[in-house]
């Protein structure tokens, strides 16, 4: 037994309190906590609720704790699952910090467990992942490429057909279809990823509903996200402001895009993002101020490159974002 999860029930009057705790049974370290206060109105929805909250948190508190205890094992340990807990651990950092030595340490690691285990389906979707993470980031030559996307959906369908009921990789699958601009595909993958696991969470799907322009459930499905898992890639920060942003929620959007840029100053996606809204919001020397990070960071960075991917599936739904751009000085051609 290597995990223990244990807490207490207290009862006063029409409230109840729940608390939880997980515990690394092997090395006694204290992995989380959380306390709940509820009225006593519905026994049953309070059990379901709890359950199922209780159990999504634990899924991304035991993963991210197998991956601290995969980087203490000595190298001669290492077997295909330690190799994809490190992979999936080193792609986490590229999107925190968005360097290139993470994604090519990602990517090294993964390939390295399907080299050892070829049936590994959850290396085959993380790897894939790496892929649609490089057609987004901008930090090597896939940006933006048909090669990366193919690239990405070969793998996200050989995890599929090597484990059809694995969530994870149906999950990795819907990213693949979104940026193929396969949106209905995406939404009805993410619909399988739910039916294998009602409990799956994941920021990605906040992402699918933003650019199929459901930008009500996707603030939902992130804030939900976000809940469970606080230290979510920055990605999940970005997406959670353009649904704040497309529902003209400046303030939250703003306060969401700060985060970000002090979390990774060399984001150029956060400086443009953080001077679009200060822009929309009429603050022109602060949104000034971030157009000229962001051309320090890119050179060449222009609102007609901006507005190239297309990922929204509506045009209109990016044009606000475009606009405050062009409002905040960003060249409109090369």
């Amino acid at each position: 037994m290597r995990y223990v999860l244990e807490g207490s029930i207290r009862h006063d009057g029409s409230r109840l309190r729940i608390t939880a705790q997980l515990n690394d049974a092997a090395t006694r370290v204290h992995r989380w906590a959380e306390r709940y206060d509820r009225k006593l109105d519905d026994l049953f929805a309070l059990q379901d609720e709890i359950a199922r909250t209780i159990a999504s948190v634990l899924s991304i508190q035991i993963n991210r704790a197998e991956a601290d205890r995969a980087l203490l094992k000595p190298p001669t340990t290492w077997e295909a699952h330690d190799y994809f807990l490190r992979g999936n651990a080193a792609l986490t950092r590229f999107l925190s910090r968005f360097t290139l030595d993470d994604l090519d340490d990602a990517r090294a690691l993964l390939q390295r467990s399907i080299d050892l285990d070829p049936s590994y389906a959850r290396a085959y979707a993380v790897l894939a992942s790496s892929h649609i993470d490089a057609y987004l980031t901008g930090v090597n030559d896939e940006y933006l490429t048909q090669a990366a996307l193919d690239r990405a959906f070969a793998l996200a369908r050989t995890a599929v057909e090597i484990e059809p009921g694995l969530p994870l990789a149906h999950a990795h699958l819907a990213d693949v279809h979104l940026f193929r601009r396969e949106y209905d595909d995406a939404l009805a993958t993410w619909g399988r990823v739910f039916e294998l696991n009602p409990n799956f969470t994941d920021f990605r799907y906040g992402r699918a509903l933003n650019f199929a322009g459901k930008f009500g459930d996707g603030l939902a499905a992130i804030k939900r996200h976000l809940r469970l898992d606080p230290f979510a890639p920055l990605d999940a920060r970005i997406h959670l402001g353009i649904a704040y942003l497309a529902q003209k929620n400046y303030a939250e959007a703003l306060a969401s895009f700060r985060e970000v840029v002090t979390r990774a100053p060399e984001f150029g996606l956060g400086r443009m993002a953080l001077a679009s809204t200060y822009a929309l919001m009429g603050h022109m020397n602060e949104a000034r101020e971030q157009i000229t990070e962001l051309l320090r960071i890119d050179p060449t960075c222009n609102v007609a490159q901006v507005a190239r991917p297309r990922f929204f599936r509506d045009p209109k739904d990016g044009a606000h974002i475009l606009q405050g751009l062009l409002q905040a000085g960003l060249p409109p051609q090369p």
